[in-house]
This record gives structure tokens, C-alpha cells and sequence, in this order.
């Protein structure tokens, strides 16, 4: 709903409107509180409002929370905010109703950046997780699958009601039924008789409230409660471990994420790695690049890596404000276009998508010149939050938190050769290659890249193995009037100095095992320098250079792994195989990857490795369900079924 159309945008109008959502905050908390009862809840509760309206319901709601009005352990609210809104207009928003609580000042130092998808924002030390959706209230229904206890459905303009309008509104009836689990609560505004019959047939009983928003002022509420037996699956996965306890295979970013995430839910995690310190392997290098991808239809790639870039970012910022010492520099990225016709996309994508320019901004080649200081061939677009990592300082960030009442285990320079799953205690082993006990636990997380396909339950993921070089190069070499202060990319990249070393890369070498720096190498990345900065670089002598390798794991889409690894046996021997949905494909039981972060780990780690220990928990997802189906590890056996 578009409140500057409806309200005319006057202030008085706001305060009007404000008074009102108070009104209907506490009728609904008061609801709330019946909802805690139940014990399959677990003092969870899921808010859904299909308007945020600037967050006015949000923050009553969690001033309740604050002042502990109620049982409610943790709760989940989900705000649609059609178009977005930059912070600055919640601001004007906030000011503009007098509204300046702590719990407004919290909202505002958490808004994140206006670009479309789904945002999430924690409160009270995690007790309230807001889950902020920029973009149409129609789109959200389709995209999020959770299991919502209580509906805040906000008035329409109710002016000029069109035959469409009504219709859409009965398609977001459907849709809200689809997520309602019995004894869902309900709240309308101003429904019209159609809505309301459209609301009993879907399940719920519907009753009315008065609310008295002033002296003499009354409205009618319609609230309403979900009696009909869905039978159907809870969309949040179900938790079988109810120890808490969990292994993790592999070091690096990917490992050092879920340990991270798992540690902060207060589990008890065992982190294997088979060097003698972490982030030894592909996360090891001198620096690596964060930035987002961008395409003309927004496809799952692009959206994903949105979502995982915005992620980071707020990771690295939280570590910093922490003073955990990340090494890391966040003045921008900027991507030059490979030719002519990726430059002439960029100009499409800024036009059509006309994203937040604090997100992407379009690049002149004389624009591009100015900012790095010296010639280009060509222009492109700058990512103005992107930068470099050093990936180990980062890793090591995730490990040294203050996790209260949490266990981690540091079990390194241990190698993992076996697992075994005991079927009578329902636990994993994890086994060395002489067959001795390392950790064992209900769930086993393998986040060890390429050697994950190793063992027989992983046998059926696809993963290509690729070598990658990275040169260092000496900043010195520049002379000392030119350097390089953002990071820039074009068929590789290069990132400013950090120790006096600027990293160049990377090479893509498929079938080898070589982990020797090769004078090819260098020459490959130095001719990507000259590609992004010619004339820059004088004549270097390719012995007297550093660098690094490592390799990669990609999958044929390019897209990570994450999730419960498919049961291989049971699907072949399904007479479906899964024909249904991926959702009906049977499942490793304690069993999940976090793989296949190809060339984007740093970018594609953070989010993922919340993401998966919210599916351990069986918690509400932190990303959009078409985009946790996109890097299901059963989808390759889906694919070839369906094929």
C-alpha cells in the first residue's frame, strides 16, 4: 500500500495513521499472547505484515517485546515495504510522527541499503529478528515459505476499489492460507464482504473488534483464526537433534561461517581441519575481492550474491564496531566491462533496475579515469560498499567471539577419512584414515570443498576441481606517485596494497594438481593488470615473484551447495525420485554441505552459513525460498530425474 497516496502525505495525516496502527499493535499483542501456549511453538512466534508502513506496528510490537509483556521467546516479523525505502525517507517518516524511541533509533542504525529482495535485522540480542522484504506484497507470498501464527493485513486505498484490486487481494487470501498454521490469528482492516467470505472459505473464523482510535472516533476490525488442519508440511525443517551438538569438516571460510553461526544459536560445535591452523587451503590468500553480480533479469544468481554481498558487508562492519581484528578495506569495487557490449549492459541495467546508487552506480570511462587515477580502456560500474578481505583474519574472526554458552572444539592437524553413521545412537563418527574416534555427533556439516565428494554419501554432487594463482606484486613497482586505491576488476582483478603487496589474479586451470607457482601464471595475471590499467606496470621480472595458490570447487551452475545432502539409495529406489519437489527427496539424516563456493567463497560464506544453521534449527530462513531451492544439494539428481 502506498501510504503517500492514501495519507496525501500531510503529517497530520501520518500522526492519524499512526495512532491508528498503535490501536491495532495492542489488540494484536494481546492476541499474541495466546499463541505461546501451544508447545509445538517452542516460544517461537511469526508476524506477517503485508504493509510495513514504515515500521510504526513493528516498533510497538517490539516495545512489548522490551518490557517483556508476554511469553514470547523469540519472534520472527516479516514487514513488506512495497518499493523499498531508503533511510533517509524512514527518517523523515520517523520524525515526522515524533516517533524517537530507543527502539526507533535501533531501526534506523540497522536499515539496510534500498535494493530489492528480503533483509534481516536482529533485536534484543536476537529475540526479535525482523525479516524487512523490499517489494510487492504479492511477490513476498510467493517467495517466502515460513509458518506464520498471526497476520497484520493493513487497509487499501479506499478510494476507486478496482474489479483488479479485489482480485488481488482474494489471490493474497489463498496465499495466506497456504502459510497459516491452526489457530493462526488474523487481522483486517476494512474488508469488504467478498474478502470476508473469501476468509471463511479459506479456514478462517472470523469475528469483529471495535477499535477507538480517538474521542469519538471507532473502527471496525476484522480479526480472524485459522481452524482448518492444513495437512501439509511444516515449512520449517523438522529437528530431530535435540543435543545440539555438531561436527564440522573443513577450516576455511565456508567451515568457520556455520561454526560461527551454530556457536551463536549455543551449540556445542567440533571444527576439524587437517592443517594445524584454520584457513590454510582456498581461503588462504593475501586478499580477496567482495562484490556483487548484477544481469539484466535479476536472475537467482544475481539476487543470491545480493543478498550474500549486503551480508558480508554488515559481518565485516559488526566485527570492526567489535574490534575483532579483520583486515579488510571497503572504499569500493569497481568493474570495468569486458568489451563494448557488457558496457552497453550496464547502461541497460542502471536504466531498467535503476538500483540504489549507494548499491551500483554506472561508470563513464572518463568517470572510471578519474577514480583510479589514471587511464582505462573502457568504462563500467562501481559497487561503492565492495572492497577486499584477507580471508584468514576473517576466519579467525569467527572463531574468537564470545560465544556464551557455547562449546567450540579446535581439533586440528587431524585429517577426516571416514563417516559413519550409528544407527542405534543416532550419531555420526567422524575417523581418521587409521580408523581412531576424532569427534562424533547427531550432525555432521562438511564444508571441506572438493574432498567432501570423497565420501560415499557425496559421491553423486558434481564438483570440478580448479586451480587458481594468485600474484603479489609489489605496490612499489608503481612508483610512488601512483598506487591503486580501489579494487578493480575486469577478467581478474587487482586489490590495493596490504603489507605493500598488491594481489593480482586469478588463473583458471581446469585438470591440475600443481601447487607450484608457474611463471605462466604470472604472466597471465600481469597481462589482466595491463588489461585493467595499461601503461601502469613497467617490465617485471617473473622470478623475483609471489603469490599463492589454491583450487576451487564449482558446481556446473555455479551456485554453492547447502543443505541436507541427499540420500543417493532411497532416491534411486523411489518410485517418484522426488518427482514431487525437492522438498520430498529423502535426505542423509544429520547430514548437511556448505560447498561448492567456486571462486566467490568470501561473498557467497556469510549468508550461507547462517542460512544452513537456520535450516538445522528450524528456524525462519534468512533468504527467499526460490533461492534456498537454488542451492539445494539434491538438485542435481531433481534436474537429471526430471530430464
Amino acid at each position: 500500500m502506498n501510504i503517500e497516496s492514501q495519507r496525501g502525505g500531510d503529517a497530520e495525516g501520518f500522526r492519524s495513521r499512526n495512532a491508528e496502527l498503535r490501536v491495532i499493535s495492542k489488540l494484536l499483542v494481546e492476541r499474541l499472547g495466546t499463541l505461546t501456549e501451544p508447545s509445538e511453538n517452542k516460544g517461537r512466534v511469526v508476524v506477517f505484515q503485508t504493509s510495513f508502513e514504515g515500521g510504526i506496528l513493528f516498533l510497538e510490537i517490539l516495545r512489548s517485546m522490551s518490557e517483556g509483556r508476554h511469553r514470547i521467546r523469540t519472534l520472527h516479523f516479516y514487514g513488506v515495504q512495497e518499493g523499498g525505502w531508503s533511510i533517509n525517507a524512514l527518517s523523515a517518516r520517523l520524525e515526522e510522527l515524533g516517533e524517537d524511541s530507543a527502539e526507533a533509533r535501533a531501526l534506523l542504525e540497522q536499515w539496510p541499503m534500498n535494493v530489492p529482495g528480503l533483509h534481516q535485522l536482529r533485536f534484543l540480542g536476537g529475540r526479535v529478528v525482523l525479516h524487512l522484504f523490499f517489494g510487492s506484497a504479492n511477490l513476498a507470498l510467493d517467495r517466502i515459505r515460513t509458518d506464520v501464527n498471526a497476520w497484520i493485513v493493513p487497509s487499501e486505498i479506499q478510494s476507486n476499489v478496482s474489479e483488479t484490486a479485489v482480485s488481488r487481494r482474494s489471490d493474497w487470501i489463498r496465499k495466506i492460507a497456504r502459510l497459516s498454521v491452526l489457530s493462526s490469528e488474523l487481522l483486517v482492516e476494512d474488508a469488504s464482504e467478498i474478502e470476508r467470505a473469501a476468509l471463511q472459505a479459506s479456514g478462517f473464523r472470523i469475528e469483529t473488534a471495535s477499535c477507538e482510535f480517538g474521542i469519538s472516533e471507532k473502527r471496525t476490525v476484522l480479526c480472524g483464526s485459522f481452524q482448518l488442519n492444513p495437512r501439509r508440511r511444516s515449512n520449517f525443517q523438522e529437528v530431530h537433534n535435540l543435543e545440539r551438538s555438531a561436527i564440522v569438516i573443513g577450516g576455511g571460510l565456508a567451515g568457520t561461517s556455520i561454526t560461527g553461526a551454530l556457536l551463536r544459536r549455543g551449540w556445542e560445535v567440533s571444527l576439524v581441519e587437517r592443517h594445524h591452523r584454520a584457513a590454510q587451503e582456498a581461503s588462504g590468500n593475501l586478499a580477496g575481492v567482495f562484490s556483487p553480480m548484477i544481469s539484466r533479469d535479476d536472475g537467482l544468481a544475481a539476487r543470491l550474491s545480493r543478498a550474500c554481498f549486503l551480508w558480508l558487508r554488515k559481518e565485516l562492519e559488526q566485527l570492526e564496531g567489535a574490534r575483532f581484528p579483520v583486515r579488510w578495506n571497503g572504499a569500493g569495487v569497481i568493474q570495468l566491462a569486458k568489451d563494448g557490449v557488457e558496457e552497453e549492459l550496464f547502461e541497460r541495467i542502471q536504466n531498467e533496475r535503476q538500483f540504489d546508487a549507494g548499491f551500483v552506480r554506472r561508470l563513464s570511462r572518463e568517470e572510471s579515469e578519474s577514480l583510479v587515477g589514471g587511464e582505462v580502456e573502457i568504462g563500467g560500474v562501481v559497487f561503492p560498499k565492495g572492497g577486499w578481505v584477507n580471508p584468514p583474519s576473517l576466519c579467525e574472526a569467527r572463531l574468537t567471539q564470545d560465544y556464551r554458552g557455547s562449546i567450540l572444539r579446535r581439533i586440528f592437524g587431524r585429517e577426516v577419512s571416514q563417516l559413519r553413521w550409528q544407527g542405534e545412537t543416532k550419531r555420526w563418527c567422524v575417523l581418521d584414515s587409521h580408523d581412531q574416534l576424532i569427534a562424533e555427533a547427531p550432525v555432521v556439516v562438511l564444508a571441506n570443498g572438493f574432498e567432501a565428494s570423497r565420501f560415499e554419501a557425496c559421491a553423486h554432487l558434481r564438483f570440478k576441481k580448479v586451480r587458481g594463482q594468485v600474484t603479489h606484486l609489489p605496490e612499489a613497482l608503481l612508483g610512488r606517485d601512483r598506487g591503486v586505491f580501489y579494487t578493480i576488476t575486469r577478467d581478474g582483478y587487482v586489490t590495493p596494497s596490504m603489507d605493500g603487496m598488491m594481489s593480482l589474479g586469478a588463473t583458471y586451470d581446469f585438470d591440475s594438481e600443481d601447487m607450484s607457482l608457474r611463471e605462466g601464471g604470472h604472466e597471465s595475471n600481469l597481462e589482466r593488470f595491463r588489461r585493467i590499467l595499461p601503461g601502469a606496470l613497467p617490465e617485471v621480472d617473473l622470478k623475483g615473484l609471489g603469490g599463492r595458490v589454491g583450487f576451487r570447487s564449482l558446481t556446473p551452475d555455479r551456485l554453492p551447495v547447502v543443505g541436507e545432502i541427499a540420500d543417493l539409495g532411497e532416491f534411486e529406489g523411489s518410485q517418484n525420485g522426488g518427482g514431487e519437489g525437492l522438498g520430498m527427496i529423502a535426505r542423509v539424516p544429520g547430514l548437511y554441505g556448505l560447498l561448492g563456493m567456486g571462486s566467490r567463497g568470501l561473498v557467497w560464506s556469510g549468508l550461507m552459513g547462517e542460512f544452513l544453521a537456520a535450516k538445522i534449527e528450524g528456524e525462519p530462513l534468512p533468504i527467499e525460498f526460490d533461492l534456498a531451492e537454488s542451492v539445494d544439494p539434491a538438485r542435481f539428481l531433481f534436474r537429471g530425474k526430471r530430464r
